[in-house]
């Protein structure tokens, strides 16, 4: 099914053992299109604190109750690294995300479909539709400063340029969550 990025914004996320917050955004590569970061806002549960989730641990999101449901329990989240919504992601900071999730690196030839969005460890993510991944060559070092991250609701806006001129405004990314069924 494909949907849309700032649509799902504000769905409820719930980890295997209960509530952990709302989705805040999606990060997503600008060099592949693909997503890698769903950004959690864990609320009331852990005030003031955002965290990111790879998409491959999304295990469904149910539009009717506006859910997404995700494959790790609420210590896990609790216990992983905070981010700072002031700074961009850093390499620094997947990598520590890598090792306590045990992730695989996605920029890595062992991190799965590296440019897809896609963990093999984990099962399928959810990246944008109609996108071809980037190639294995455009893959970054582990100590690159800037992984390319940018955010899917600060893309609403953007104008889009055709070789001819412009041919409008992004409104919105779409999601395609049917590698997840």
């Amino acid at each position: 099914m494909l949907r849309g990025a700032n649509r799902m914004t504000g769905y409820r996320i719930r980890a295997v053992d209960g509530e952990i917050g709302k989705a805040a955004d999606w990060l997503f590569d600008d060099r592949s299109w693909a997503v890698r970061y769903l950004v959690a806002d864990t609320g009331y549960w852990l005030p003031g604190r955002l965290v990111l989730l790879a998409p491959a641990v999304v295990a469904s999101a149910r539009e009717d109750e506006k859910i997404i449901e995700v494959g790790l329990t609420m210590q896990q989240i609790e216990e992983s690294p905070p981010v700072d919504a002031g700074r961009p992601v850093s390499r620094q900071h997947e990598l520590a995300l890598q090792r306590h999730y045990g992730w695989p690196a996605y920029w890595s030839a062992a991190g799965g479909l590296a440019g897809t969005g896609q963990i093999d460890a984990l099962g399928p993510a959810l990246v944008p539709g109609d996108l071809a991944p980037a190639s294995s060559a455009a893959r970054e070092p582990e100590t690159a400063p800037d992984p390319g991250l940018r955010s899917a609701k600060d893309m609403a806006g953007y104008i889009v340029q055709a070789a001819d001129g412009e041919a409008g405004r992004v409104r919105d990314l779409i999601l395609d969550d049917a590698m997840a069924s």
